[in-house]
């Protein structure tokens, strides 16, 4: 069984989704600490002159430092959902499948969160239904883990053995990471040792039609796709590019 851990995102870009759809279970991190300038509260989107910009979800930042992803509260959440709302349906009046997505996502802009943890997971959960995605999903805090022995003053050290620990709790047989900063604290070795190899998710960004940019603007949120191309166009996309980066050791195509 390949197991995937990650933090939440809002409105992920489709790498994460890439690595959710290629794993058998993935596990979201709600007990971690929220980083700053993270896409724990926000992603990126194109604006009309083709630049980059963020929509974040306002939320207290008053001990945060101190408390769990899943206890960090939202505020004033009338004014950001109204503001992602209409930047949406202003960016996207030229797609004939903006109505079709907006009505889909609609319930982020409605809904009266009181914690980030589930805005954000909402917003996976849609994107996951619109792009058919079926990989089980679960919470770190419902996983019964302890933390493995080790250098408690390193804190790559205690992320990995953190990792490897809910891999061994929730019986992976195999570990998928991304090709980004987790390479840097992953012990590979000590996985092996545990039986459970570590794979490097193999992703490379599809292409496709994307309004307001002269060049292809790679690596934003998945929801630039689902405006451009809509449902059926968007899930061929994002599913023929899965099965190309299935091609290495522990994948099948």
């Amino acid at each position: 069984m390949r197991a995937a851990i990650h933090q939440p995102h809002y409105f992920p870009w489709l790498g994460y989704f890439d690595k959710m759809a290629k794993a058998d279970l993935f596990v979201f991190m709600d007990e971690v600490q929220l980083e700053d300038r993270s896409y724990m509260l926000r992603n990126r989107f194109l604006r009309k002159d083709g630049e980059l910009m963020y929509l974040s979800i306002t939320a207290s930042k008053k001990g945060y430092r101190e408390k769990k992803y899943n206890e960090i509260q939202t505020i004033d959440n009338a004014h950001w959902q109204r503001k992602h709302l209409a930047y949406l349906r202003d960016l996207y009046s030229g797609s004939p499948f903006r109505d079709e997505i907006l009505e889909h996502i609609m319930p982020v802009f409605t809904k009266n969160y009181q914690f980030l943890f589930d805005a954000a997971r909402d917003s996976i959960f849609l994107c996951m239904d619109l792009l058919d995605i079926h990989t089980e999903t679960i919470t770190q805090s419902s996983v019964n883990w302890r933390r493995n022995c080790g250098d408690e003053k390193n804190a790559d050290a205690r992320r990995s053995n953190d990792v490897l620990a809910i891999c061994q709790a929730v019986g992976a047989t195999a570990y998928m990471t991304g090709a980004g900063a987790s390479l840097r604290f992953l012990n590979a070795e000590q996985f092996a040792e545990s039986n459970i190899p570590v794979i490097v998710q193999s992703y490379q960004c599809p292409r496709y039609p994307q309004m307001f940019s002269k060049e292809f603007i790679p690596n934003i949120s998945a929801l630039d796709l689902l405006f451009n191309c809509g449902i059926e166009e968007s899930r061929r996309i994002f599913w023929e590019n899965v099965k190309k980066g299935c091609e290495f050791d522990g994948i099948e195509g």
